[in-house]
């Protein structure tokens, strides 16, 4: 009896090794065209994301964090269901203390100068930074696109994190 429930127990460990080996092959599937087509690119590129699904707007959402010298960039995807454009946004890149907001204001204008296509702005609900690209694309190069879209605000937004660092809480 004693010998059954060992053997029992080593199929049991055994079926959840196997399983959790088999995860990645069992990835999460997208709603939409474009949201798949970008999962897809980051799955091939290496890079962990999350599929959040979607949401109460029918933006399907698609989450990724990226830790730089800076500071860690959390990344949101949201994909529009008529697979046209795609809207990016990274909440809180910094959160600020109300006095300061006349000196974040001018952080933020100067970085919004120097930089074409990622736009910051400040939340007054919270008193944060908000960085946003909006992307459009065509059905054949969706992956490609929101791919360096991924670039472009993890580079332009590390340099952000520098730049406000003092006003940072």
């Amino acid at each position: 009896m004693k010998k059954i429930r060992n053997i029992a127990m080593l199929l049991i460990v055994f079926a959840l090794c196997f399983s959790v080996l088999c995860a990645p092959a069992h990835a999460a599937t997208a709603q939409y065209k474009s949201t798949q087509a970008f999962v897809d690119a980051m799955s091939a590129e290496g890079y962990k994301y999350t599929l959040q699904g979607v949401d109460q707007d029918g933006d399907e959402l698609v989450l990724t964090t990226f830790d730089t010298d800076n500071g860690s960039i959390e990344i949101r995807f949201y994909f529009d269901q008529n697979c046209e454009n795609t809207y990016i946004r990274v909440w809180n890149v910094i959160d600020y203390d109300y006095s300061d907001v006349r000196e974040v204001c001018q952080a933020l204008d100067t970085l919004n100068g120097e930089y074409k296509f990622v736009r910051f702005y400040t939340d007054d609900y919270d008193d944060s930074v908000t960085a946003s690209l909006d992307l459009i694309y065509r059905n054949n190069d969706v992956g490609e696109i929101c791919m360096e879209g991924l670039y472009y605000v993890v580079n332009i937004v590390e340099v952000a994190l520098a730049d406000l660092a003092p006003y940072n809480k």
